[in-house]
């Protein structure tokens, strides 16, 4: 029968244990309590064995007398024993016992069901194709997380400018250790410029990936590498005594290793004992990546010892702690009734010498019980004080990783051979003593810490992106132990250099948690470098640099007016120069090119970017001539003309010749008084206007001459539409005015915002239109 401190003792039960042992001898040694249930035993020495069983074989010869007397005070024992408890208690811990092998059941199938769905990708990585905007490269995608020792690749294509070199690409840490070699990184080229690039981490936590052709620096992102998760049947505790002395230390060494027999990082042990929550244990990290348990009992008792991690029991084992006097005197028996103990009679009968011989022997090992001088009632004798049983040898901890000196690895760079083949990874579970088995305790429940940075992910962090591509990436939230977090105050937004927020800019937005999963998209529609931030609350989850590469000019939106056809020697020409992507957006960085031919060296050409994104470029022609004016960006021709500019007469020449000159240098109209839409011009093609603004242009009606042309109002054309051909002259308070000169000025008003189309022309010729 089990003595537990946490439930009173049965009193009769105890008095049984306690006379059994006196009765045997008092022979005995080390006397405990045993382990789960189990009764208690007692140790004699080997002589008073061999003492016993002889008595007991002579005892069998024994006069009559002896022999009643024998049989009749067991008997009176064995019937006080029967008033226990014995079975009940037996029966009480079979039903416990049952209880706690279900319990272990269901944290086991847990564990297994947390196993298979990290095994089937539930939290799969995030991958992307990148495709350089250029064309130059192709990754085929862009690894942002993955488990410890899982082994990931990606496939880098080459082309255009790129094709035929080499290709490099290793793996680093904030110390800038080359961790390629420690992660088994191999770079293979496959096909004619396609490289596969392998590797498998062995160990947790950020790193960073650079992948170069020539030097030149062509990728770069982060990824995390999750901790593996702790085996109950690799990890150990060694030793796990099962003896104690009250005030004396108890320790044990406790080693938390994954499926690799690696060290589980980041993660420590809980240690419980049952009954003995005041014994504080102090819990330790060695250098080597175990942890150091000890606490001092200051009771006796039987005390449940288990060590847990991630829920998960990786041993349990009970305690027996001898109780003091003071312990035992609360624990002390009723008295007993005097007719449950009344002396049994013996039979007076002549002892052979015999029976003599057997009588003496059998005192040896059961000594007479006095009787009371008053009641005649038996009188037990006093309980001997049990010794203390001396604390197992401890066992030696099996070589295990170094922890200490992977946290203080700036100054070198480690290789996977001496981490592999060092000390420091080579754990030996076997040399760990196997821990007694015992029945699993009640899990305690999964506690959600809060959101760790290191732990959570983001992905894909995009690093460059083209101007109006779309773009998603998502965050998921995990606390120090991997335990997954479904809800949280998630901010995100990109910002600028100067801390501008560019939300609104970019139409971000945020959505979820979908199944604890943020997702977040935006379209940047301007070019430049911005950095994404994540936050849970004040805590920065991530940031990284974004690249936002301009859209291309658009030769159909582009514009330059005006594009004069005459000139004079000394006169200035000035024109206005819109670069526009296909969604009337300034493009930036972007400078056009003024060519004028032939001879144009010394026409001053000057140009200037405006407010508004445009640009004005004048020039003055210094000689006359006949030249052609070409804009040009990123190799594209944006506008085209001819410009004639008259030379001046000559002074020997008669006034008849000058003014014959005259009339050569004036072109000669074919279709005199006939509006011409290539020599009309329209200034300024306004692109782009705040609501409510006023706003004005000027039509220069001319015909193939470069006379001006007047027609009337009701032949002269000028409204603003939208896609679908609705006029919105009376909306914008649409006003043209005839000049003096026959040119137009054509004034308006936009009350709403939105894309319009600005159309003039004359009768059903279309003079221009943006």
């Amino acid at each position: 029968m089990a003595i537990s401190l946490d439930e009173p003792i049965p009193a009769l039960g105890f008095f049984s244990w306690i006379t059994t042992v006196v009765f045997t001898g008092f022979g005995v040694w080390n006397c405990f309590l045993a382990q789960d249930g189990k009764e208690a035993e007692g140790l004699s020495s080997s002589s008073d064995s061999s003492e016993y069983s002889s008595s007991s074989s002579s005892s069998s010869s024994s006069s009559s007398s002896s022999s009643s007397s024998s049989s009749s005070s067991s008997s009176s024992l064995e019937e006080i024993d029967t008033q226990g408890t014995k079975e009940e208690v037996e029966q009480e811990e079979i039903q416990q016992q049952e209880t706690q092998q279900e319990v272990q059941q269901e944290v086991q199938q847990e564990v297994q069901q947390d196993t298979q769905k990290q095994a089937t990708g539930e939290e799969a990585k995030e991958a992307q194709q990148v495709v350089d905007p250029n064309g130059d490269f192709i990754f085929s995608s862009q690894v942002s997380s993955l488990a410890q020792y899982e082994e990931a690749q990606f496939t880098v294509t080459l082309a255009n400018q790129l094709a035929g070199h080499e290709l490099t690409a290793f793996a680093t840490d904030g110390d800038d250790n080359d961790y390629t070699e420690v992660f088994q990184w191999t770079v293979e080229k496959k096909k004619e410029d396609e490289w596969l690039v392998s590797w498998s981490p062995d160990r947790p936590g950020e790193f960073t990936i650079v992948v170069t052709v020539n030097e030149m620096m062509i990728g770069i992102w982060s990824f995390v590498v999750r901790a593996a998760l702790v085996d109950e049947s690799i990890s150990w505790v060694a030793p796990q005594p099962t003896t104690g002395s009250r005030g004396v230390p108890v320790s044990f060494t406790i080693a938390l290793l994954d499926d690799h027999q690696g060290a589980v990082w980041d993660l420590t042990p809980t240690v419980k004992i049952n009954g003995g929550d005041l014994f504080d244990v102090q819990l330790t990290e060695n250098e080597d990546a175990t942890f150091q348990a000890t606490f001092t009992p200051d009771k006796g008792g039987s005390f449940q010892i288990g060590v847990h991690a991630s829920g998960i029991t990786i041993a349990e084992w009970t305690l027996e702690v001898p109780l003091s006097e003071a312990e035992k005197q609360e624990l002390a028996v009723a008295p007993v009734k005097e007719e449950e103990m009344a002396p049994v009679p013996v039979k007076e009968e002549t002892v052979s010498s015999s029976s003599s011989s057997s009588s003496s022997t059998e005192e040896e090992i059961a000594p007479e019980v006095a009787t009371s001088a008053t009641t005649g009632a038996p009188v037990l004798p006093e309980i001997p004080v049990l010794p203390e049983i001396p604390l197992l040898p401890e066992t030696p901890s099996a070589a295990v990783p170094t922890r200490a000196s992977y946290a203080s690895r700036a100054s070198f760079t480690p290789t996977r051979a001496s981490y592999v083949a060092g000390s420091n990874r080579n754990f030996a579970p076997a040399q760990a003593p196997a821990p007694a088995p015992a029945p699993a305790p009640t899990p305690a429940p999964v506690v959600i810490g809060p959101v760790s940075a290191k732990r959570s992910v983001v992905s894909p962090q995009v690093q460059k992106l083209g101007q109006y591509d779309d773009a998603t990436f998502t965050v998921s939230l995990f606390d120090d132990n991997g335990n997954k977090i479904t809800s949280g105050n998630v901010l995100t937004y990109p910002t600028d250099s100067d801390d501008n927020d560019y939300a609104d800019v970019f139409q971000w937005t945020t959505e979820g948690p979908v199944d604890g999963v943020w997702t977040v998209a935006f379209q940047p529609d301007r070019p430049g470098t911005f950095s994404l931030v994540v936050l849970v609350g004040e805590l920065k989850i991530s940031e990284w640099q974004l690249l936002v590469t301009p859209a291309p000019v658009d030769v159909a939106q582009s514009w330059v007016d005006p594009q004069v056809g005459t000139g004079a020697i000394g006169q200035t020409q000035q024109l206005t120069i819109a670069l526009l992507d296909r969604l009337l957006g300034a493009v930036f960085d972007v400078e056009p090119v003024i060519n004028i031919t032939p001879n144009a060296q010394n026409f001053n050409i000057q140009q200037e970017v405006n407010e508004d994104g445009t640009f004005t470029a004048s020039f003055t022609p210094d000689h006359g001539g006949d030249f052609t004016i070409e804009i040009v960006a990123q190799d594209l021709t944006l506008a085209s003309w001819k410009l004639h500019v008259p030379s001046p007469p000559k002074a020997q020449e008669s006034s008849s010749s000058s003014s014959s000159s005259s009339s050569e240098d004036q072109p000669i109209a074919k279709y005199p008084g006939v509006v011409s839409p290539s020599h009309s011009t329209i200034s300024p093609k306004i692109q782009k206007l705040p609501q409510y603004d006023q706003a004005t242009f000027t039509v220069t009606l001319r015909d193939d001459g470069l006379k001006n042309v007047a027609v009337s109002p009701t032949d002269f054309i000028s409204y603003a539409t939208d896609a679908d051909e609705n006029d919105y002259s009376e909306v914008f308070a649409w006003t043209p005015t005839k000049n003096a000169d026959d040119t137009w000025t054509v004034s308006f008003s936009p009350d709403r915002p939105g894309v319009f189309i600005v159309v003039v022309g004359v009768k059903d010729t279309i003079i221009g239109q943006w």
